[in-house]
């Protein structure tokens, strides 16, 4: 980020928020303070001093608006920024311990009763939170400052205690960190529903949640690799949005700042990106090739091999879910040496599902095979033992060896996949009732 870009974004916070404040002289010493003080490396003591900016960037990740979240855009980038490296150091100390391979936090807050009626329902399934998310490492602590056990007049509220397990191993989170009594979630983190239950004793629900790895949610990699290098601050907070699924809103911000004349060449390649996977998840594949070729020419014309890569993968996977096959095949295999070279492991591995996927479209089930057995060799090198991921390549390898008719083979990688699915979900979870029915029509045949 250019210093010029910095302080043009630093002195559109400084406005926005007097503005916002102008009335509240409070509020608008504090702002005089941190406009005199702040600095990149103090933009946590900024956000958990409960100040008008932990209220105001919350609301606006909440309720996704745009004024606000593209005036806080560099405080949201040194925010992240700061977590992740404290996420790194925290990590780093864990794993060099042969104890404490996973954390417990808690956040106790009300909710209305249709929300727990909607948690209750998604058991087993996923969640994202929408904001940076603080919690305790004392469940006591979090009841409290929930304000749980207060008389309150809402008979549509419920108080609920949420206990956060956290995986201290699992790669490709968001980024959480211990600063004091505190844990930090940046925007977005997905968590496993693994329970609900009423606590009869302390008259609140108590809900079990797993923090769990991107790589299972996010279909085509655009929030990893742009988390990686997130140094476009005004391009950042369109990317939030479309974490949070507001792909309205976020298609509307990347084609507001694509209209700034003076935007610069790599910040239109991220505008087309997040606007390409926007469309993605709209299935709207013809918008989404139209603007990740946009993104591609422009990699293209900096001479950015990894950039211009990165976007080929995902011009295959367009390609893919078009029925385009021949076309696909021809984007993912220029990246595939490349991700292998690089050792960019999580990306080589989709990549060898993906062109599986296409050979066993065109009935080459050999070079099928080969394909889902070089991404199961990566992912069971470098993620947990029952990772899903590893279940669907099981899953995959099973069905290459049904269609070439070796049952005991395909009956071995079908068992496999559903004991990993079994360990991962609830009992009804339609991973696993599919798996149950491939096992039992391999047995058969």
């Amino acid at each position: 980020m250019s210093d010029n870009i910095n302080a043009t974004s630093r002195q559109d916070m400084i406005t926005y928020l007097t503005q916002e404040y102008n009335e509240n002289q409070a509020t608008r010493k504090l702002i005089d303070e941190f406009d005199q003080d702040y600095e990149r490396s103090s933009s946590i003591h900024w956000y958990t001093k409960g100040t008008f900016l932990y209220r105001l960037l919350n609301e606006a990740l909440r309720d996704s608006d745009f004024d606000a979240l593209f005036a806080l855009r560099s405080f949201i980038v040194d925010l992240y920024k700061q977590i992740l490296l404290e996420h790194e150091q925290f990590r780093n100390n864990n794993l060099t311990s042969r104890y404490n391979f996973s954390l417990n936090v808690y956040r106790g807050q009300a909710i209305s009763r249709e929300e727990l009626s909607i948690l209750l329902q998604k058991q087993g399934d996923y969640f994202s939170m929408q904001s940076f998310l603080s919690t305790s490492t004392n469940s006591e602590v979090a009841h409290v400052y929930s304000g749980a056990g207060t008389a309150h007049t809402d008979l549509n509220k419920v108080w609920i205690l949420y206990e956060f397990k956290i995986d201290t191993h699992l790669n490709n989170t968001k980024p959480y960190a211990r600063i004091s009594h505190l844990s930090q979630y940046q925007d977005g983190a997905v968590f496993r529903i693994d329970s609900i239950r009423l606590d009869d004793v302390n008259q609140r629900w108590h809900a079990l949640l797993s923090l769990c790895d991107d790589e299972r949610f996010d279909l085509y990699g655009i929030m990893q690799q742009y988390a990686a290098e997130i140094i476009v601050d005004r391009v950042s907070p369109g990317f939030f949005l479309y974490q949070q699924g507001d792909y309205a809103k976020a298609r509307e911000y990347f084609q507001k700042i694509l209209n700034i004349t003076s935007l610069e060449d790599r910040e239109k390649a991220h505008c087309y990106r997040g606007l390409g996977a926007v469309a993605a998840e709209e299935n709207n594949y013809d918008e989404a090739y139209k603007n990740f070729t946009e993104e591609y020419d422009i990699w293209h014309k900096l001479d950015d091999e990894v950039n211009r890569l990165q976007v080929c993968k995902n011009i295959g996977d367009i390609l893919l879910y078009m029925g385009k096959f021949k076309e696909a095949l021809e984007y993912l295999q220029t990246t595939f040496a490349y991700f292998k070279l690089k050792g960019y492991e999580m990306e080589y591995a989709r990549i060898c599902g993906m062109i599986g996927h296409i050979m066993g479209v065109n009935e080459q089930w050999e070079n099928c095979l080969r394909c889902y057995e070089l991404q199961l060799e990566v992912r069971e090198r470098i993620l947990e033992r029952n990772h899903e991921d590893i279940g669907i390549t099981h899953a995959n390898i099973g069905a290459a060896y049904c269609r070439m008719k070796k049952y005991k083979k395909a009956i071995e990688h079908f068992r496999a996949a559903l004991n990993i699915y079994r360990y991962s979900y609830q009992p009804d979870h339609p991973n696993v009732l599919k798996a149950e029915e491939n096992l039992r029509n391999a047995i058969h045949l």
